[in-house]
């Protein structure tokens, strides 16, 4: 039994490993927020570029066009015809779709991320503690990696790090 305690002990994660554990959950927790954030952001820019493209190339913009202003701007309706054209060609650059979906994977890996930090964080005197945090160290570079593909946004980081920070504050007992 003294043999498994010392071992058990040497798994345990050290100060260094439990601080490293707090701030992945933490950070974590953050990205999750923050990759919501953007991929509601992508999905509103598809549906507006959908919606204007649809009404652009609508013939009811080309009938109020050509009723109102075609004698006096008889270059307009040339213009407006390009816009449907200008809106799809952005939409397949830019591809609000695609990153929509990508910020969505990312915020439900670093939320189960986040929840796989959180269980370590409970469990950090357990004799497997050790193997759990080398594990996440693979799981957190390949996170790392992926999330360069989508763009960062200090702002946008700034304001869900608060949120998160004031969630764990209301978390943490006060001291009497």
């Amino acid at each position: 039994m003294n043999v498994r305690m010392a071992a058990g002990a040497i798994d345990m994660l050290t100060l260094i490993q439990q601080r490293v554990v707090w701030g992945r959950w933490f950070q974590s927790e953050v990205r999750a927020l923050y990759y919501a954030d953007l991929a509601s952001l992508y999905r509103r820019k598809q549906t507006w570029l959908t919606w204007t493209s649809l009404f652009a190339s609508s013939g009811a913009l080309a009938a109020i066009v050509f009723t109102l202003a075609s004698h006096r701007w008889p270059w307009l309706p040339a213009v407006l015809a390009l816009i449907p054209t200008g809106l799809s060609l952005y939409s397949l650059a830019a591809a609000p779709h695609q990153k929509a979906a990508e910020a969505t994977e990312l915020q439900l890996r670093w939320h189960a991320f986040a929840q796989d930090n959180r269980r370590l964080w409970d469990a950090m005197y357990s004799e497997d503690a050790s193997r759990h945090f080398a594990e996440l160290d693979a799981v957190a570079r390949e996170l790392s990696a992926l999330s360069n593909r989508l763009p960062y946004e200090p702002q946008r980081m700034d304001k869900w790090w608060e949120v998160v920070a004031e969630q764990h504050r209301a978390a943490m007992p006060h001291a009497a």
